[in-house]
């Protein structure tokens, strides 16, 4: 965890590039569609809360350590919205990418929810190392209530055998759900290795 000394530096990126995020597909029981290039998209991951509304970037460093090492960047990898929770606002989810903290790649699944006056953004929960992100949707559930959604994410995660230095092999998709102000995985399908 960081203290309130640490700096952070966002990296400018023109808001056209938010518009081109990869990975936003919409599901055929969904309503999500890419983040709006005017959202405010506030996440928090790693107990670090980031504001990627005008950058897809944002680098933070320990002023107590020296060298690159000192150095984490969180990447906005892709980003959805639409209602989670039925209240008729719309609401970000988001995979996003830490690097720099060791020698990985760390993505997570984050979300915020809209309340009538203001953001709250759910801390984020760790997906895997080094994985291969395939999709990101909001879907809506058959369970009560009706208007509640689940994120699913699909992704290639390296096999008990793979080296963490070759490309991920097996395929899953991770389901979560919010409760109370937490996302909790509800659901982790079978895996399938790719040969």
């Amino acid at each position: 965890m960081y203290s309130h000394s640490h700096v952070i530096r966002c990296i400018t990126v023109p808001l056209i590039a938010l518009s081109v995020l990869t990975g936003c597909s919409k599901s055929a029981n969904s309503k999500s569609k890419a983040c709006s290039e005017t959202s405010k998209l506030q996440f928090i991951v790693d107990n670090q809360a980031l504001d990627f509304s005008h950058s897809r970037e944002i680098e933070i460093r320990d002023p107590e350590i020296d060298g690159a090492s000192a150095i984490e960047t969180f990447t906005l990898d892709r980003c959805i919205e639409a209602d989670l929770n039925g209240d008729s606002l719309t609401e970000q989810v988001a995979i996003i990418a830490l690097s720099g903290a060791g020698s990985g790649t760390f993505y997570h699944v984050a979300a915020t929810l809209q309340k009538p006056d203001s953001l709250f953004p759910v801390p984020g929960e760790f997906i895997g190392d080094r994985v291969d992100i395939q999709d990101l949707q909001i879907q809506k559930t058959d369970k009560a209530p009706s208007s509640s959604a689940n994120i699913v994410v699909s992704l290639y995660t390296h096999g008990k055998e793979t080296s963490m230095a070759d490309k991920p092999n097996v395929f899953i998709t991770r389901e979560f759900t919010i409760r109370g102000d937490h996302l909790t995985e509800v659901l982790a399908s079978p895996s399938k290795e790719k040969h």
